[in-house]
């Protein structure tokens, strides 16, 4: 019944924990533009949705793209192309607030978490001022080029939207924008019923 000794064995596991925790940041972050991705904003969306409810606080999803960007692609080339995508995602977040949280969720497509609003215009004002930001100063290749964006935008209406429904309203005013001529927002408007 006495103890006499033992025996301590460890394993360094720094390397194996950087490893774990940079798997974790690709696995929710884009390569490119090195924002979050579909599955981060999504964690977020659920989360703040949550927190809406309770909160009854506004939250707004943006989906926005860039105008002709295939023409992008084809007349100065992909690597070309990932450049005016790194620097239009740049622009954009420099356009919002801090704990908004925007994510590329494949080619030229993007999503904006806009969680905590006051007020619905203030979906107008960022609108505006994304517009703003990416309207001047773009050179590709060595020539002055135009970018513009469309932007569909859908609001928490505190009954029964969920992470899907929001998604989907933002693409249904990103595709009307586009339909209006692009270069600009709209805002889903629910269907009238009766």
């Amino acid at each position: 019944g006495n103890w006499d000794g033992g025996v301590v064995a460890y394993k360094d596991i720094t390397e194996r924990k950087k490893y774990e925790d940079k798997l974790k940041e690709l696995a929710l972050h884009d390569p490119l533009t090195g924002f979050p991705n579909r599955t981060y904003f999504s964690q977020c969306l659920k989360i703040e949705l949550e927190k809406a409810k309770r909160t009854k606080m506004l939250l707004s999803v943006f989906a926005l793209d860039i105008d002709h960007f295939k023409e992008i692609n084809d007349t100065y080339g992909h690597d070309i192309g990932d450049e005016v995508l790194k620097e239009f995602a740049k622009r954009v977040k420099s356009s919002i607030r801090k704990n908004d949280i925007l994510a590329r969720i494949g080619g030229d497509e993007f999503v904006i978490l806009i969680p905590e609003l006051t007020d619905k215009t203030m979906v107008i004002e960022i609108a505006d001022r994304i517009h703003k930001s990416i309207r001047d100063g773009w050179i590709i290749a060595n020539e002055k080029v135009k970018i513009t964006s469309s932007i569909g935008i859908s609001l928490y209406n505190q009954v029964d939207t969920e992470e899907k429904t929001l998604f989907k309203n933002a693409d249904l005013a990103l595709y009307e924008a586009k339909k209006k001529g692009r270069n600009n927002y709209q805002i889903y408007n629910e269907p009238k019923t009766g």
